[in-house]
Order: structure tokens, then sequence, then C-alpha cells
């Protein structure tokens, strides 16, 4: 049966996009693939379940295979026949690293910034992409592991992903919310224009602060610039002390949701994405089914934008991303990985990524082992 959407991995967020597509009327169908035994067909029949109780006949389907494995996603691929694949699965997620290495190791890690961590989010990334390569009509890839980084490098190895999703997107709905509230107004007639990077999303989320990268923002009430009006940086720092005892997964796959509902459906609406169409940083947009159009608001050009992303992904330890994908990360990244995992990476070619990707996870393992 064809479905509109195959979502890749069925973690915490990947489940969530399953569980609030299966509720919409306007998707046809729903695939979800996992390679752990049972978890896919669980997170599918879970979300057909809820989607009955608000009335509506989900059509959503849960597969079993690994996403390491080229040929069994292609497999796949081809059986649902998606519009849109949307890939969440990774080796190595940042809420493993916060939760099983020593608090002091962890806030090393992110002073230092993830780059680090890139090629065990890749992984998962360049066989997916590989698998898709193989197919016409090719479907859409959006993707969820540190997109803003890892996009450029995707769009070095083939078909670019469309878009990322999180990051930027979420500092966007905080602003647009926050700004109704300072305003006494509905969110629904605000709109937030922001041009951010993953590092200075990730400050936000942390501090309530952009910290040392630079951001751009622009709000519009009912089609009026209103930024001057407002105090963004206390609306961010309130929005992220309200986060704090929270997880933020379900925010995150609304964020997958509407970008996928743009591509699928195409209403022009606004949404913000991470690393569009191999970019650096995040990026207002508008969907179609045709792909993603920036959109910049008239106060900022593409160049000053770009260069505001670059800062911010220098600043998360990426110094360079090579017209060959090869990955050059900063003198202090190297310092640190070698420091806390005994790993010696400088630049990382496209060809060297897999078996540095599994190199990371071995060293992680063995970190937490002795961190235990």
């Amino acid at each position: 049966m064809a479905s509109d959407v195959l979502v890749i991995g069925a973690g915490a967020v990947g489940a969530y996009v399953v569980e609030f597509l299966a509720r919409r009327r306007d998707v046809r169908g729903v695939a979800v693939v996992d390679s752990r035994p049972g978890l896919a067909e669980g997170v599918a029949w879970r979300a057909r379940l809820g989607a009955l109780q608000e009335g509506i006949d989900a059509h959503v389907q849960g597969w079993e295979a690994d996403a390491a494995d080229v040929d069994a996603i292609e497999e796949t691929v081809r059986a649902c026949k998606p519009r849109v694949v949307l890939h969440t699965a990774t080796i190595l997620t940042v809420r493993e690293l916060a939760q099983r290495l020593r608090a002091e190791t962890f806030a090393r890690i992110r002073a230092t910034g993830m780059a680090g961590f890139l090629p065990a989010q890749l992984y998962l990334g360049l066989r997916v992409q590989k698998a898709l390569e193989r197919l016409s009509p090719r479907p859409l890839l959006v993707t969820m592991p540190f997109p803003d980084f890892t996009n450029q490098i995707l769009a070095s190895c083939g078909t670019a992903p469309v878009t990322g999703i999180g990051n930027v997107d979420n500092l966007a709905s905080e602003l647009q919310a926050m700004a109704a509230v300072s305003l006494g107004i509905s969110p629904l007639k605000t709109t937030a224009m922001v041009v951010a990077s993953h590092t200075t999303a990730e400050s936000f989320q942390r501090d309530g602060a952009a910290g040392a990268g630079r951001w751009y923002a622009r709000v519009f009430a009912a089609g009026v610039d209103v930024t001057d009006k407002l105090d963004i940086d206390a609306l961010m720092k309130e929005s992220a002390r309200r986060m704090q005892s929270v997880l933020i997964e379900a925010r995150v796959a609304s964020s997958a949701i509407k970008i996928v509902l743009g591509l699928i459906v195409g209403e022009g609406k606004l949404v913000h994405g991470a690393g569009p169409l191999g970019l650096p940083g995040g990026w207002p947009l508008r969907l179609s089914p045709g792909g993603p159009e920036i959109v910049l608001p008239p106060t900022i050009d593409h160049a000053t934008a770009l260069a505001i992303n670059l800062e911010g992904q220098r600043l998360g330890g990426l110094a360079e991303v090579t017209p060959e994908g090869t990955m050059v990360l900063e003198p202090s990244i190297t310092t640190m990985m070698h420091d806390e995992f005994g790993l010696r990476l400088d630049a990382v070619p496209i060809d060297v990524i897999e078996e540095t990707a599994l190199a990371l996870r071995a060293a992680l393992d063995r970190r937490i082992a002795t961190d235990g």
C-alpha cells in the first residue's frame, strides 16, 4: 500500500511523528521502519488505535529493517512508495551523551561544540541517501540528525535533502508564541522570521540566550513589523524557563509534521528549515510539493544570513565543509575528542565517515563503561 510518508526510526521523535500524522485526514498513509524487533509494528498499531479513537481509520504500517542496510531500506521504500522520507535515526544521540556521561564530561562537550560527533549523525543518513538514489522517482528526503551541519555533507554525496527539522524552527515557534503574549494578540496573527544555527538554538535551549552566536529575528503582527516594540531577549529567556522541566521530543516532532505537510499538501505556509538544500544553518522557507523556497525578511540579505549561519557553524566546532564533503573540525574539537574519547579527529573525508562513526560509537561505549 502506498504511503505519503515513511518515517525511518521509531525512537522518541519518530514515534511522535507517526502518532501525529496518523490523525491527519489529509495524509493518505504513514509507514515507519526500525531495526528493533517489534518496535515499528507496535508504534504503527498504537498510532492506528489512537487515530481510531478520534474517528479516523488511519493507514499505518510498521516494518522491521536496519537503516544501515541499503538494500533493505531500498526494498522498504519501493514497497511503501512514499512521497516524503523522514529520516530520524542515528547511532548516537545527544540525550544519551547527557544521561550516560558524567556531568562535567557532557558540559565540556557542549561548551566546545557537537561537531566531533557529526560522523555518527551521518552514518545512517548516508546509507538512507544511497538507497534513495537508486529510485526513480525519488522521494523527497527530510532529515533530523544535526541537519544544518550534516545536510551540507549529504549534498556533496548525492541529491541534497530538502531540509531538516527542529533547531531554528523551534526558536521561531517560541518567539511567535511569546511575542503574541507580549502584544496581547493571538499567535495566529503573529509571524516570526528567524535566521539561526543549531549552535544558537542549543544555547537558547540550554541557557535561554544566544550565547556567543549571532542570530537574526523579525516579528510581524498582521503583516506589520513590530520587532522594535518587543524585548526579544527577555521573551526567549522566559520561554526557555518554561521548557526547562519538560522533554522537547513532541515539539521537535511538531516541526517535522509541519515540514512534511508542507511538502505533501503545499499550502505555502512559512516554516523554518535546518540545512535546506545543503545550506548551513537555519532559514525561513515556504514549502510546496516541488521543494523549498528561501524567504528572508526584507531587512536582511542572503549573504548576511549565510554569514550568520557560518559563524554559528564554526562556534559549534565545524570549521568548514569542503566541496568534496570533507568536514574540517575546529582545533578545540580535535583536542576535546582526543582528551575525552581517545580519538584523533581533525579533517574527516567522506570516504572514512562510516568507519569514523563506528569508532565514535565504540569510544563512547568505553567511556560510558568507565564513567559508570
